[in-house]
């Protein structure tokens, strides 16, 4: 999913995103918050500036939580996962202790806000 391509991408530059968390936890305040399925099928071509930049923070934000909560070698094995064209839901239960997107989803927020 592009998110993954993009939080990536942003990981490798941290310092750009130190705000991350500050931003999104206003996004769940507000009810901005994208959930997953919004992110893996958001078109950026078309979407509006601020939805863009939300979209890069919520990507590098998933991304920092999967690696610091999981490890590294969970994140290999979950980005192989999809490489070899497992579903998004399958890499995710195959690797982490979640049964679904949404589990994911809540202990991601869950993080965020703590």
């Amino acid at each position: 999913p592009i998110w993954l391509d993009e939080g990536f991408a942003c990981y490798q530059e941290k310092s750009r995103y130190s705000m991350a968390d500050i931003v999104l936890k206003a996004a769940i305040e507000k009810g901005n918050f994208m959930p997953l399925e919004k992110l893996s099928g958001l078109d950026l071509l078309t979407a509006d500036n601020d939805t863009v930049q939300l979209f890069y923070f919520e990507s590098f934000s998933l991304v920092e939580f999967l690696l610091r909560e999981f490890g590294r070698e969970a994140f290999i094995h979950f980005c192989r996962n999809l490489r070899d064209k497992k579903n998004l839901e399958k890499a995710i239960t195959l690797n982490y202790p979640f049964s679904n997107i949404e589990e994911l989803q809540q202990s991601w927020k869950k993080y965020l806000l703590t």
